[in-house]
Parts: structure tokens; C-alpha cells; sequence
């Protein structure tokens, strides 16, 4: 006779089943509706200006010696190629992470799944992380492309997600932010992990230009 499955065996063989009906269930799924484009670009054209507002205020992240150059962050223009739609396929581990950051320091943060996406007809996932105290629950994405070290800052970019009303998340490439630390070396930045380097140049969001050091 067999020996009974082990609780720990029997747990994983149970989220793996588990994971599949998801799967099945999200592929069985009515289409989605169809992105609203100019809505999308006209909350970040508002999003572009709020942050140049508060960069020329006395909030400002800047050194004080970049304030009075100061003429409003680079973009690329908006780009609907890089929008998608994604729904995130949950961990099962609530273990925390520790992701290195721009000190050298760790910051303690949850796996909170896998966001799939289609990009020139390749298949492309990016991990999806939740700060490990309390906080708004927002997925958190760092990511590094093809673009980093050359037109945007080479240590990555951020992405800062909220489930949609239709349990979708908004993958947004224009939206992507460079870090506090590329401006201010006082700030401290999570570093993008390894499974988060796109092999293609994701020419949206906030880019560099010469008086940065795009080197990170």
C-alpha cells in the first residue's frame, strides 16, 4: 500500500489544482471591454502635470542645486502598443521577501502573484509584489528593459497598480515612474528583481535625459 501523501505534498498537489481551475475559469471569461484609450491618456496627461507640480514644490524630491533647472520630467509620448489588461494569477505563499534596494539595505515585501501579458506576440510576466506592512492594497511592479542604462534610468522603473472594478489590473507602461533615488541619493529604492527584465526597450513612461545618470 502507498504511503499517504504528507500534509506538505497534499497542500501543493491542492493549490495546484486550485491554480488550474483558476486558470480554466479566467479562460472562460466573456471578453473584456475594450480599453478606453483617450480616457487613459487624458489621466495621464493630468498624472504628468501633478507630478511636475509637486517636483517644483517645496516637497520637491530634488537636490536643491537641480530645483531652479528644473523644466518638468521627460516621457516618451503616450503609447497604447505598451497597455494591457492583465488579471493576476495569485501566490499561495504569504512568506516575505527581502528585495535589495539602492543603499544596499532590504525591504521586506509579499509576493502577490503573476501579471501575463502579450507584447509582439510573445508572452511576457512580470512578478507583482504587496509591501509587506500595512498599506493600500496596490501591486507594486519594478521592472527593468531593454531601454534601462540607455533612454531610461538603469536601475528600473516602477509600476503601481489597483485592481479594476472587472478584477483586471491596468498595466499601463506610460505610467512608469523612475525611482526618488535617481534624483536624491537620500531616498531609498527598491531594486527590480531578476525575473522582472523585460528582453524588449519599453519606449513609454518617464524617461532620462543626458544630465542624468542613466547608469543607476
Amino acid at each position: 500500500m502507498p504511503a499517504p501523501l504528507s500534509f506538505t505534498r497534499l497542500s501543493a498537489a491542492v493549490f495546484a489544482v486550485l491554480a488550474a481551475v483558476l486558470a480554466a475559469g479566467c479562460a472562460d471569461r466573456a471578453p473584456a471591454e475594450p480599453l478606453p484609450f483617450a480616457q487613459l491618456r487624458a489621466e495621464w496627461e493630468t498624472a504628468v502635470a501633478r507630478k511636475d507640480s509637486l517636483f517644483r514644490s517645496a516637497g520637491t524630491p530634488l537636490l536643491p542645486a537641480d530645483t531652479a533647472a528644473f523644466d518638468g520630467l521627460p516621457h516618451f509620448p503616450y503609447d497604447t502598443t505598451f497597455v494591457f489588461a492583465p488579471r493576476l494569477t495569485p501566490t499561495f505563499t504569504t512568506d516575505t521577501l527581502l528585495l535589495t534596494t539602492s543603499t544596499g539595505t532590504a525591504r521586506p515585501f509579499t509576493h502577490a502573484g503573476l501579471l501575463s501579458f502579450t507584447y509582439d506576440d510573445r508572452p511576457f510576466q512580470l512578478t507583482a509584489f504587496r509591501p509587506a506592512l500595512l498599506g493600500p492594497p496596490t501591486l507594486f511592479i519594478p521592472f527593468r528593459d531593454a531601454s534601462s542604462g540607455r533612454a531610461t534610468y538603469g536601475a528600473g522603473r516602477y509600476l503601481e497598480l489597483q485592481e479594476q472594478p472587472d478584477g483586471r489590473y491596468l498595466l499601463d507602461f506610460n505610467f512608469a515612474t523612475t525611482p526618488y533615488c535617481a534624483f536624491n541619493p537620500q531616498y531609498v529604492c527598491p531594486l527590480p528583481p531578476a525575473e522582472n527584465l523585460l528582453p524588449f526597450e519599453v519606449l513609454a513612461g518617464e524617461r532620462v535625459t543626458g544630465s542624468l545618470d542613466i547608469a543607476g
